[in-house]
């Protein structure tokens, strides 16, 4: 076994699994939250392959998934496995965190080694406890309250699984560098090297597939060197090296971009599908690259083919729109500066507070913008923290100086240069969070000497006992929508995205007199926001009140021009016989969202009242294309072939709406009318009493 290896880890890591496993099994049961609709539930590229694989998907080249496109495969993946069933997509997120604390354990007892190693060249003491701080490091982080949304909320796998990957990478190349940096080498040791820095490369793009904050492992590693191999290697050597590795990672990462981010080839079936209806794509590229000159000449200079992207157009031209941007927190807005200091401050008095003190966590914290006021207290912070770091570069701990600037890198891309709506969002700390949990855990395995070991083995112990207890209460909030947003209003009244998103949660459980006074609530606070406009549309809508639905709806269009506005506008209408104008918004919210089942399927349904069954036909395909498992399309796609008079075909079509809802009641209905016709009276009233069960069911 390998001298890093004994039968005191094998019992470490089975520690680490089962009370990490323990806090996070009844999470299973929690429900899909926020971004889970728009990434999984109303994602139809992610539940047909043939669909998922095509060039002209324009799902997989959507916001969402531009960039993360190994993130999509997952849920592809978990779908086709699994459906919907939610233990699925908890199930693979609780592994990865479980993976990743393995993963540190071993990271750490891998720096620890060479830590050893150069004290031990340089005559000063070896450092002790070389199975206590992995140890505490990896239980640390995968137990404290503060990872329960990156584990808990499913869209966060992103997160979970960039982390994992940067480890795996970070890994790779510390062992290699390790090899690399030992005055002698033999031939083995030589294809050890070679394999190692392999790995680490294709571990890097993996995790670039997922979230793009792998971006800074080159800087941690170049840190990793200098401070680590400062005994081996002299320091225009390490800078040299370094360099050239991150530059040979950002090569690899473009090659990336160039691989999966068709973002002409996105832009170009939009436009061929909605502002232009070209006949081709190239035509439509054409149209395009026009546009691209007009708005931006720049970019024009960057494109060397305008159906092969260049990564330095990509990344400008997302430097460009972010950065003239205008964020918005309730009802008030923010630009990008202070965004900076607001995030400066958010790091040193509410991330790092909760890694001390973790209480009140909430989904959308009340935390308010940058105050010029708070520049003293800020400065303040900030020095302490240069100081800090100062003496333990000067103290050669070089451990905890790792871990400072772990922190601090690994949180740079969502504190500085790349600007995001919300300020803060509790899973992005979980990558920065190792840094934290190796240097704590450092400093309390120093403290355990002889005279004060019983007193610091209990401190430890009231430290995982408190966290796991935290841990265990918040992932209990996080079992339904109510409670959650319940939660997170009551610590923040007027965050309009919590009171929404209650409203929602109230809505989805059938509980519109609940909802009604969140969303006014939300209105006094934000009345121009296009949500609450929207969503109290519903519930007017539902209450039969469609006079004052039209009113929400059109605000809500006007407003933000959203593509939910539309449809919803648009079925409204086709409720009220409107059928042109329902025709003409559900239109409108194709040109926003071409991928719409449900826009085709309201547009089939109108055409079918409007007695043109073939192109409620064509209609209807379209929605079963984009989703294949909507039976409601199945069922209504075989109503126009039945007014055809094309009755077995109708027939087939509303087998497989039986086959794919078997609770929809419609599909009995009709195949016990085809029987009728076809003279099979048994056969037929068999399926017309299960039709009134299932009726009976849906009622109750």
């Amino acid at each position: 076994m390998h001298k890093y290896f004994r039968k005191a880890d094998l019992q470490n890591l089975l520690l680490i699994i089962i009370i990490s496993s323990l806090l996070y099994f009844h999470t299973y049961k929690s429900p899909f939250h926020l971004d889970d609709f728009s990434t999984i539930v109303d994602t139809p590229s992610i539940k047909n392959f043939s669909m998922f694989f095509s060039e002209a998907n324009p799902y997989a080249f959507s916001d969402v998934f531009r960039n993360r496109v190994f993130l999509l495969y997952s849920f592809v993946l978990n779908y086709n496995f699994g459906g919907l069933n939610i233990i699925g997509y908890h199930l693979v997120n609780v592994n990865i965190h479980l993976i990743v604390s393995i993963l540190i354990y071993f990271l750490v007892k891998e720096m620890l080694a060479c830590q050893s190693l150069n004290t031990y060249q340089s005559g000063k003491k070896q450092f002790q406890h070389s199975n206590t701080i992995p140890l505490l490091a990896s239980l640390l982080f995968s137990i404290h309250p503060l990872q329960t949304e990156s584990v808990t909320y499913i869209s966060s796998r992103s997160t979970l699984a960039v982390t994992l990957f940067f480890l795996l990478s970070f890994l790779s190349f510390i062992k290699g560098s390790t090899l690399f940096f030992k005055p002698l080498k033999e031939i083995k040791h030589k294809i050890y090297i070679v394999c190692y820095f392999f790995f680490g490369m294709l571990f890097f793009l993996l995790g670039s597939g997922f979230k793009e904050t792998i971006v800074v492992l080159p800087i941690i590693f170049f840190l990793y060197i200098f401070l680590f191999h400062s005994q081996q290697v002299q320091l225009s050597k390490k800078v040299l090296g370094s360099i050239c590795l991150l530059v040979f990672l950002l090569l690899i990462h473009a090659v990336g971009f160039f691989v999966h981010y068709k973002e002409i080839g996105r832009l170009a079936v939009l436009y061929k599908t909605s502002e232009f209806q070209e006949k081709s794509i190239q035509g439509a590229i054409v149209k395009l690259k026009e546009i691209k000159i007009k708005q931006h000449p720049f970019l024009n200079l960057l494109y060397f083919s305008m159906d092969k992207p260049n990564i330095l157009t990509n990344t400008y031209h997302s430097i460009y729109s972010r950065g003239r941007q205008v964020y918005s927190i309730g009802k008030d807005s923010y630009s990008e500066k202070v965004y900076f200091l607001s995030e400066l401050e958010i790091i040193a008095f509410y991330y790092l507070k909760l890694l001390f003190l973790p209480f009140n966590q909430s989904v959308f914290p009340d935390f308010p913008a940058f105050n010029i006021e708070h520049w003293k207290t800020l400065i303040g912070a900030l020095f302490a923290l240069v100081l800090l770091s100062i003496y333990c570069l000067s103290s050669n701990l070089r451990l905890i100086s790792f871990s400072f600037f772990w922190y601090i890198v690994t949180i740079m891309p969502y504190s500085s240069f790349i600007p995001l709506t919300d300020l803060v969002s509790e899973h992005r700390t979980y990558l920065p969070n190792i840094g934290f949990f190796l240097a704590v855990s450092t400093g309390l395995a120093a403290s355990l000497t002889s005279k004060n070991r019983l007193i610091t083995l209990s401190f430890i112990l009231a430290i995982l006992v408190s966290a796991s207890l935290l841990t265990l209460k918040r992932n209990y909030i996080w079992q339904s929508e109510i409670s959650l947003w319940e939660d997170a209003v009551e610590k923040a009244p007027e965050h309009v995205k919590s009171i929404n998103a209650l409203g929602v949660a109230y809505i989805r459980a059938g509980k519109d007199d609940k909802a009604r006074p969140v969303f006014q609530k939300g209105l006094n606070v934000d009345p121009f926001n296009h949500k609450l406009h929207l969503n109290m549309g519903i519930i007017f809508n539902n209450d039969g009140n469609l006079d004052k639905a039209e009113e929400h709806f059109k605000l809500a269009a006007l407003i933000s021009k959203d593509y939910l506005a539309f449809l919803n506008l648009g079925f409204l209408y086709l409720e009220r016989d409107l059928y042109f104008k329902g025709i003409q918004e559900l239109n409108k919210a194709l040109l926003k969202k071409p991928d719409s089942y449900l826009a085709y399927f309201y547009l089939g349904n109108a055409y079918n009242d409007l007695k043109d069954y073939k192109k409620a036909i064509r209609h209807f395909e379209k929605s079963i294309e984009l989703n294949p498992d909507f039976a409601k399309a199945y069922n209504n796609l075989g109503y126009s072939y039945w007014n055809l008079g094309k009755h077995d075909e109708a027939y087939e079509w509303f087998v497989k709406a039986m086959n794919k809802q078997p609770g929809l009641p419609t599909p009995y209905l009709n195949i016990g009318n085809y029987f009728l016709i076809k003279g099979h009276q048994k056969q037929a009233e068999d399926f017309l009493n299960l039709y009134r069960e299932k009726l009976k069911n849906e009622k109750k």
